[in-house]
């Protein structure tokens, strides 16, 4: 499996996974032009779509109907003064 990231301009890249492609970019308040979801954001999504995907694979093969599933995950973005 290979993903790609190509440097648009400023913050914003051009994303490619398979036959997929995105943009990923940051917020305007973080430098960005908000044009994609931020890393910080499709980490999360691959986080709860990789659970999802886990639970509901067990679930079919135990014959136990899950539906609806959904996998909520959180995260904090700590500012930059906080790296200090």
């Amino acid at each position: 499996m290979i993903v790609e990231a190509t440097r648009v301009s400023g913050l914003q890249f051009a994303m490619r996974a398979g036959a997929h492609a995105f943009t990923c970019d940051q917020r305007q308040e973080y430098g960005g032009t908000d044009l994609g979801p931020m890393p910080s954001e499709l980490f999360l999504t691959a986080i709860a779509s990789c659970f999802g995907a886990a639970v509901a694979h067990v679930a079919k093969k135990m014959r136990v109907p899950i539906d609806p599933l959904r996998v909520l995950v959180e995260g904090t973005r700590r500012s930059s003064a906080s790296h200090a």
